[in-house]
């Protein structure tokens, strides 16, 4: 495998055209590919002024011979997107925390762990229903307390990747869960525990990917070993390999089916890292247009890592003639953080501003409808209606076999609130507005928090609760956040500016949460919305007006709205941190896994 990303993919790309067509008899192709932490103008499709500092040409060419998706929602941070998109839910029906992976509540066995609930039916068993073969690559973020919350136990034939939050890029060491375990001969020395695990053939393999783990000599300042060592592999370009991988095995040697891939890249998520050979090519960065310890320049270099990697991805479908019929949505699982620019929306990740939750996506692929192709669908969309997209475009579309969960159904769990997309994304029900708000399936879209806790952390309980609501009404597309009287003020309540450092507040404080303002410890832009800070999104997007003052009727329809589905919220005692993880993981080598038999 190539330390680097090289684009050796690429001639085939622009010979493509000349690769003789395979018929098919089969539904289309499906590829899944989920960012992370991408801001909305860290990419070129979406920048009013173009810029040096943004370079994703192959994802630009997608969206221009695509569906650029203008109204894409998604949760304000990680592992709640990540269970609303495999469960088909909205976050406040399934998690709305970034728990660790060790939660254990023993007295709920049902709900009492992180991630999604052991009875819902994942989107990966609703695709293999419909004779997919599901294969799932990178950050998985939705439980790993028994095998059932693995991707094997959802219904995956294989998955290589980590189960928390992140890891390092070069040592697979866990930078986001627990992290450390303490040794069993001194519980005073902490050890570091490794996040990278594979399974195959349906969990019948199922085992630390040690043979993949770099030394741990290996470093962003280290990116070749010593000694001894292998070299050292950058951890996307293993991920990679493993997805090109897929999709050559698939269409060799069972051409016949549809194949549902999810890959869940670890860029653009920290501890960001990348190629020396990448990173240098941002130089021009610093020390101009740069943050101080060259974050920026690292956070653009990933990013350009990322898109030179999806280039690799569409060329090789191209060169197994699977590209004609396959659909391929890309999307972030939030908004971007304090490195990344998500002009001209206001606040980051971790908010519930538009910055935080409306993320850049688009769709591609050869089996996007030509009257289709170089469109802009302003029509909502959430990552979590994928569920039932994905579906629609395998041939199921009954709404109700769509959206069907017995399981969960037995365990009192909440239904599953995907809406299908495909009538909008195939043509048959919509009118293109140049991404302006039009009609589409959805018309509203329920904005969750856990009530207290805006980072989701930790693992103390936090009650699920609806900060705030998306309607499209006659007027426009209305956003109404509306705080808690005990939880009043909303941060990152800032705006950054087009180009770096060009923002109404410094970073430190239009990209904070509350809690260290809580503490003191700094200061943070923040806006009071325990009476309702209204926005019409069609004409302002960047959430400047607050027309609450001069609407009250729309206040408070919508905020009944809010009482009504906060009756809805899904609030599970997830537990704490259970020892057992720990011995797990060391009896494993230091490796995070599942710790439970249940």
């Amino acid at each position: 495998m190539s330390r680097l990303w090289i684009p050796a993919l690429a001639a085939l790309v622009a010979t493509g055209s000349q690769v003789a067509s395979t018929k098919v008899d089969h539904a289309p192709h499906v590829v899944m590919i989920l960012g992370d932490d991408i801001g909305w103008a860290n990419v070129g499709w979406n920048r009013q002024v173009p810029t040096d500092e943004v370079q994703t040409p192959v994802m630009n060419e997608m969206v221009a011979a695509g569906i650029e998706l203008t109204s894409f929602y998604t949760f304000k941070y990680c592992s709640p997107s990540r269970s609303g998109f495999l469960s088909g839910r909205n976050p406040i029906h399934v998690n709305v925390v970034n728990g660790q992976t060790t939660l254990y509540n023993p007295a709920n066995n049902i709900s009492g762990f992180s991630g999604i609930p052991i009875p819902m039916t994942s989107i990966a068993n609703k695709m293999n229903e419909l004779g997919y073969v599901s294969h799932a690559v990178g950050k998985w973020d939705a439980g790993m307390a028994t095998v059932h919350h693995t991707p094997a136990g959802r219904g995956f034939e294989s998955w290589l990747g980590y189960f928390g939050h992140c890891n390092d890029y070069w040592t697979e060491i866990d930078k986001c869960g627990m992290g450390t375990c303490p040794s069993p001969h001194d519980p005073s020395v902490l050890i570091n525990m490794v996040d990278m695990y594979e399974q195959a053939g349906n969990g019948t393999i199922s085992r630390p990917a040690s043979e993949l783990n770099n030394s741990q000599t290996c470093s962003q300042t280290d990116q070749h070993g010593t000694g001894e060592a292998p070299p050292c592999d950058f951890e996307d370009d293993v991920f990679l390999h493993r997805v090109t991988s897929i999709i050559h095995t698939h269409a060799t040697t069972v051409p016949t089916k549809p194949l549902f891939l999810y890959w869940a890249a670890h860029a653009c998520h920290g501890p960001r890292q990348v190629p020396q050979a990448n990173f240098s090519r941002f130089d021009f960065m610093n020390p101009h247009n740069n943050a101080v310890d060259g974050s920026r320049q690292m956070y653009h270099a990933l990013l350009t890592y990322l898109d030179g990697m999806v280039g690799s991805v569409h060329a090789l479908l191209v060169a197994e003639q699977m590209w004609d019929n396959a659909i391929v949505v890309f999307s972030s699982d939030n908004g971007g953080d304090g490195e990344a620019n998500n002009y001209p929306h206001r606040g980051a990740k971790f908010s519930n501003w538009e910055g935080g939750i409306h993320v850049p996506a688009f769709v591609s692929g050869g089996a996007v409808p030509p009257s289709m192709r170089g469109t802009k669908v302003g029509a909502m969309a959430t990552l979590w209606d994928m569920y039932a997209t994905f579906q629609a475009i395998g041939g199921r579309t009954d709404p109700a076999a769509q959206t069907a969960d017995p399981p969960a159904a037995a365990a009192g769990l909440p239904g599953v609130d995907s809406i299908d997309q495909w009538p909008v994304w195939s043509g048959r029900a919509l009118d293109i507005n140049a991404g302006s708000r039009v009609a589409g399936p959805r018309s509203e879209l329920a904005i969750g928090t856990a009530l207290g806790n805006e980072g989701g952390g930790g693992d103390a309980f936090f009650r699920t609760t609806v900060q705030g609501l998306i309607q499209d009404h006659p007027t426009g597309r209305m956003k109404l956040i509306l705080t808690d009287p005990t939880e009043p003020l909303l941060s990152q309540a800032g705006w950054t500016g087009p180009q770096f450092p060009n923002a109404t507040c410094p970073p430190s404080q239009c990209n904070c949460t509350m809690e260290p303002f809580q503490k003191g410890e700094g200061s943070c832009v923040f806006e009071d919305c325990s009476h309702g800070c209204l926005f019409n999104l069609t004409a302002d997007v960047g959430e400047h007006v607050n027309l609450a003052p001069t609407l009250p009727s729309v206040v408070e329809a919508m905020t009944a709205r809010i009482k009504e589905l906060n009756t809805t919220c899904f609030s599970p005692e997830r537990g704490s941190a259970d020892p057992r993880g720990c011995a797990a993981a060391l009896a494993r080598g230091g490796f995070w896994g599942p710790f439970l038999e249940l």
